[in-house]
């Protein structure tokens, strides 16, 4: 599934589809011996999710996290269940659980006013910001790599249809 386009520098190409999606900070901590580990997160927010690819995201979130940070996704899409490979399905589309990917901040872009909301002029900086955060996935369980992979070909059949 690489991208098409002779310049493009992506691996993978995007879906244009928007899902709901909880994220927070991953934090690391030194053990004893030196050994980074992870230790738990914080805060989890909801943002949503504007365009994903088997390898990364862009989402738009009210937190402004720093390039390098690394975050915890948990990205609810709609149908992606139905291509897992599970032994009994009770139904067609199994139980919705969202997609759970550990990710790396590859670049942030600070929108003000947020996206579909227009301010009077001067008023501007009353606004909250909303950051555009691109990530690359960095942790994904194979089985849902899999899927994923799945349903973004399905996507994109479904697209060269219409």
């Amino acid at each position: 599934m690489t991208q098409q386009h002779p310049g493009e520098r992506r691996r993978y190409v995007r879906l244009e589809q928007q899902h709901m999606l909880r994220h927070e900070k991953y934090v690391f901590g030194m053990t004893d011996s030196g050994e980074m580990l992870p230790i738990g997160s914080l805060r989890e927010e909801e943002g949503t999710i504007k365009n994903y690819s088997l390898g990364g995201a862009l989402f738009e979130s009210k937190v402004k996290y720093n390039v390098g940070d690394t975050l915890k996704l948990a990205i609810s899409i709609r149908g992606w269940e139905r291509y897992k490979n599970e032994f009994y399905k009770d139904d067609k589309t199994s139980r919705r659980e969202p997609v759970i990917v550990l990710a790396r901040v590859v670049r942030v872009q600070t929108v003000i006013p947020p996206l579909g909301q227009r301010l009077p002029a001067g008023r501007e900086t009353m606004a909250e910001s909303v950051h555009d955060i691109a990530v690359e996935f960095v942790g994904l369980d194979e089985g849902d790599r899999w899927t994923l992979l799945k349903h973004i070909k399905a996507q994109l059949e479904k697209k060269d249809k219409s």
